[in-house]
């Protein structure tokens, strides 16, 4: 059985990111501390190994039946030797297995036990690890082993390419043509183990286990989710299989709990429902822990049958030959998914999900008191939103006051379906139904998956134009300072404005809300992803001659930051009607209790600042900075610091006479206009969007960042080019260029400062929050 970390690593490829840590050298598998045995040998994983080994046996051992090819009647010998009783014809046979796997071999010991193989020569197992890779093939030469990731073969089988295993010393090829009849799972290409002759991958597989042991989220999840597809709508399972999937939802934040279980029985139903053919006959899901308060593993059975074939159940006696279940095992047989109506994910329902349905009452309070006093709003409001599978926004909208035609956009098929039950229940669920049109759901394009590509492609949706736009990116990645900086020039937004989408006139507001996940990790000052927001959505509604006003703030700061701003929207220079007061009677008697939350009704931009966590390195790195600044008697100094908190109170403090500083903000808008309140009383600190050519003539240069050394070219590289050839350089002081870089490698900060032409002569590493970075001053020689 692979370890939970091995087989993550076993997948590994440019996709797979954090969630990957190393295993022990040589071994695959992963210590846990404190404890005399891997997660690999832990007996809750070969409890789990034996459970999907007989539950395989039991649905492929009735493939008779249903007239599967690629088995034969021959005998099949247990570990121990002795020859088994068959549980039927099929499970005595060679089934074609697909399965993620390190050089414990667990999984295919117990398949041989289980009677679904007679030995691993039908057994394909990937594994890019050399090591691993090397130790599978050593143990079981007779194995199909790859060096190659499971994304890479069920890629290449999807194209419908003849792929080869693999020795220890090669690569495998993909250059033969695609097979023209069914293969047989039992044809590897020949008998011979040896490499001389290259045996043949199957095509198809009776069972297949992705012991991914990560999330679908993420960009390594979204890559899980295509490898699945691929599978099932590519035919390279036999419409009489058992497909199993290990998922954990470490680094993810659930709406409720096992929502992590419904998506993937979702993605399995829809991909066989699109496949034709086959039928899901039952899902099983067997959820454990193996050490501490980490997040539950959970191994997910889907039993395949082809269409129209009778029922087949499950064995009595399945559970008597692997042992009892272990106390931290919970296993579910016939899973009922919990997301496809609108009172069950009450199941247990965790804080994202409360800080959503709290964020819709919100939206739909501002909504109702915007347009209170509008004639032609109570005749109907056309309302546009983006959201994710529960679509809480828009049923709170529809459950609200207002005559709403709602329509949805939703970026995934299987969500798409999920949504439209949803807002299905709630509709016939309302009071007042009968007043208001059916809402529409609509799925993108996988090809063009954003909101604009889809108004582009159905011009029809926003033809009259909508009167209230939500647009919930909630379920995407948490979104980098960098970004949010210059969210002003995001697509879906620009595109909705552009387009005439939002359909405000000088009688008619509109309100726009946007959620986000913002990573806090780099935030200037607490809150500054909400100032960014703010300032870029103004900028935005500014270049069409737009007023938007924030009516309601939150922020929910479980994980990454939830964000949610919620605008009032009017013409530039109109009338506005009690602009800004929706929410000041806003009502928090029904509204759900939610931890990390805070909540505003007006967003106080010129509030006094306060320092994060992240500033830490920075007021470390501020001392040795300022002290070399005053040895070199430098006069003329630019200034580049996240918050400008430290560097500037610093060379301020130590020496304020005789010294100017240029602030540059390298663009950020919320920190130019921040700086010149700060330092509007001071003649001799000037705040800049960009560096100014008088910058040029700089004695130093104090850049600090929150990134590492390409993050620190690509902004600042340009500028030091040109302050080391400026023309004419007035001053004949030496200079200096002190710069804060996160993780740089060997070498990198001479080579930095060499761009510059100048010499590192003091280096002082900073750690903050488990983070290395490295404060470099260099000067001239």
């Amino acid at each position: 059985m692979p370890t939970s970390n091995a087989m993550s690593r076993a997948t590994k490829d440019e996709s797979t990111g954090p969630e990957i840590t190393s295993t022990l050298a040589g071994s695959g598998k992963r210590g846990l501390p404190g404890k005399g045995y891997t997660v690999n040998d832990h007996p809750t994983k070969l409890w789990v190994n034996r459970w999907l080994a007989h539950t395989a046996a039991n649905h492929i051992g009735q493939a008779e039946s249903a007239a599967e090819p690629g088995f034969q009647s021959v005998p099949c010998h247990c570990e121990s030797g002795a020859v088994a009783a068959p549980l039927s014809s099929a499970a005595s046979n060679q089934a074609a297995c697909l399965v993620l796997e390190t050089s414990g071999l667990h999984t295919v010991r117990a398949l041989r036990a289980a009677n679904v193989i007679s030995d691993p020569s039908t057994v394909v197992v990937p594994n890019p690890d050399p090591t691993e890779f090397d130790a599978i093939v050593a143990a079981e030469p007779t194995l199909l082993a790859l060096r190659e990731t499971s994304h890479t073969l069920i890629a290449a089988l999807a194209r419908g390419e003849t792929v080869h295993a693999t020795s220890s010393s090669s690569s495998r090829n993909y250059a033969d043509p695609a097979p023209t009849t069914e293969d047989d799972p039992t044809d590897t290409g020949g008998n011979s183990t040896g490499t001389d002759s290259p045996r043949t991958i199957p095509s198809r597989y009776h069972f297949i286990w992705l012991d991914y042991c990560g999330t679908l989220a993420s960009r390594a999840g979204r890559q899980r989710q295509t490898d699945i597809r691929r599978l099932i709508e590519g035919a390279l399972i036999y419409p009489h299989s058992v497909l199993a999937v290990t998922l954990t939802a470490r680094g993810s934040q659930p709406w409720y709990k096992d929502e992590l279980v419904d998506t993937l029985v979702h993605l399995i139903r829809g991909a066989v429902a699109r496949a034709e053919g086959m039928n899901v006959v039952a899902i099983d899901c067997c959820s454990y822990r193996i050490e501490g308060p980490h997040p539950p593993m959970y191994t997910v059975v889907a039993r395949i049958q082809p269409a129209g074939s009778s029922l087949l159940l499950t064995d009595p006696e399945l559970f008597t030959s692997i042992g009892p279940l272990p106390s931290n095992v919970r296993l579910t047989s016939g899973w009922i998914c919990a997301d496809g109506s609108v009172g069950a994910p009450r199941r247990a329902p965790c804080q994202l999900l409360l800080a959503a349905e709290r964020i819709a009452g919100a939206f739909s309070q501002v909504v109702a008191k915007s347009f209170a006093q509008n004639e032609d709003a109570q005749r109907g409001l056309r309302v546009l939103t983006l959201e994710s599978k529960l679509a809480p926004v828009a049923c709170a909208l529809l459950s609200g006051p207002n005559i709403v035609t709602v329509t949805t956009v939703v970026v995934d098929a299987d969500e798409a379906a999920i949504a439209t039950a949803v807002l299905d229940q709630c509709f016939t669920g309302t009071h007042s139904c009968h007043n208001k049109p059916l809402p529409a759901v609509h799925v993108t394009n996988h090809d063009r998956r954003g909101l604009r590509f889809h108004l582009q492609d159905n011009p029809e949706l926003s033809a009259k134009g909508f009167d209230v736009v939500w647009l919930g990116y909630e379920r995407g990645k948490p979104r980098p300072s960098r970004e949010l900086v210059q969210c002003d020039g995001w697509a879906d937004l620009n595109f909705l404005l552009s387009s005439g989408a939002l359909g405000v006139t000088a009688d008619n507001d509109g309100v726009v809300g946007v959620l986000i996940n913002a990573d806090r990790t780099k935030l200037c000052w607490d809150a500054a992803e909400v100032d960014w927001l703010v300032a870029g959505v103004q900028a935005t509604m500014a270049r069409h001659q737009l007023l938007a006003l924030p009516e309601y703030v939150a922020r929910c700061t479980i994980g990454s930051a939830q964000v949610s701003i919620i605008f009032r929207v009017t013409l530039n220079g109109g009338a506005r009607t009690k602009c800004g007061r929706a929410m000041e009677n806003f009502s928090e008697a029904e509204q759900p209790k939610v931890s990390h939350w805070e909540e505003f009704v007006r967003w106080d931009s010129m509030r006094t600042k306060i320092p994060t966590t992240a500033g830490v390195k920075h007021r470390r790195a501020a001392g040795p900075c300022v002290q070399a600044l005053a040895r070199g008697g430098c006069k003329s100094i630019l200034v580049h610091e996240p918050g400008f908190f430290s560097v500037v109170p610093g060379i301020l403090a130590h020496q304020q006479h005789g010294i100017t500083i240029t602030c540059c903000t390298d663009g950020d808008v919320v920190q130019f206009e921040e700086l010149q309140t700060r330092y509007s009383e001071l003649e001799n600190v000037q705040a800049h969007l960009q560096p100014p050519e008088s910058a040029l003539d700089s004695d130093a240069l104090v850049l600090f960042t929150d990134g590492g050394v390409a993050s620190f070219e690509r902004s600042w590289g340009g500028f030091i080019d040109a302050w080391r050839q400026a023309p004419g350089r007035v001053s004949e002081r030496r200079r200096m260029l002190i710069f804060l870089v996160d993780c740089p490698a060997p070498g990198q900060i001479a080579l930095l400062a060499a761009r510059a032409a100048l010499v590192v002569c003091e280096t002082h590493p900073i750690w903050c929050n488990s983070r290395h970075a490295v404060l470099a001053i260099a000067s001239e020689e």
